[in-house]
């Protein structure tokens, strides 16, 4: 249970590092994983060019979280919540009153 929440003011700014083009090849051409290879892709525009797009990893993090909204909002989800068993979030307790 996380208790300390980190405010995304200028996090774009705070993120402004460029990804290395090397690495983005290197993880874009991944045999590994379907997910390492989803990571960072080089687009076919990009292949085509010969020229790989230099982003940032606060743009790249932006355009992923835009990607997983677009998901959600397309499907029927279902959620569960999270129950606190106690107030203190002590393991193997239940507070029966506290969760009803």
């Amino acid at each position: 249970y996380q208790r300390r929440v980190h405010g995304t003011a200028n996090f774009l700014e705070k993120n402004a590092d460029t990804l290395k083009e090397e690495v983005r090849e290197l993880m874009s051409g991944s045999t590994a994983s379907d997910f390492i290879r989803g990571l960072l892709p080089v687009t076919p525009e990009e292949v085509k060019s010969g020229r790989v797009k230099r982003t940032t990893v606060g743009s790249n993090f932006k355009k992923q979280l835009s990607e997983l909204r677009d998901e959600l909002r397309s499907t029927e989800s279902q959620f569960i919540r999270c129950v606190k068993p106690n107030p203190e979030c002590a393991a193997g307790r239940l507070d029966p009153g506290y969760t009803l």
